[in-house]
């Protein structure tokens, strides 16, 4: 019988979440240089976006299971603050 209770470890990562098929969410997607060279501008692009999608899937499935308090998780709503100022301004020059 497979456990689904899922495991928190290292970075807190999300087994359950993680081992889902074929969809796997998870939230540290990277690339090479060499592969921004290669396919463009638009791979490291659909890697964040994907990366914030599953980050919002991962905070609301794993909220209720978390040893954590809301108030401990408004770390995240500040850096998300603080993301969407920065893209704000820097897309405008």
């Amino acid at each position: 019988m497979a456990d689904d209770t899922g495991r928190l470890g290292y970075a807190c990562l999300n087994t359950v979440l993680r081992s889902q098929k074929p969809d796997s969410v998870f939230c540290s997607r990277t690339c090479r240089i060499a592969s921004i060279e290669e396919e463009g501008m638009e791979l490291p692009k659909g890697l964040a976006l994907m990366n914030v999608k599953d980050l919002l899937t991962m905070i609301e499935v794993s909220h209720p299971q978390c040893p954590f308090s809301n108030t401990k998780l408004m770390y995240v709503v500040e850096r998300t603050e603080q993301v969407s100022w920065a893209v704000e301004t820097y897309s405008r020059s």
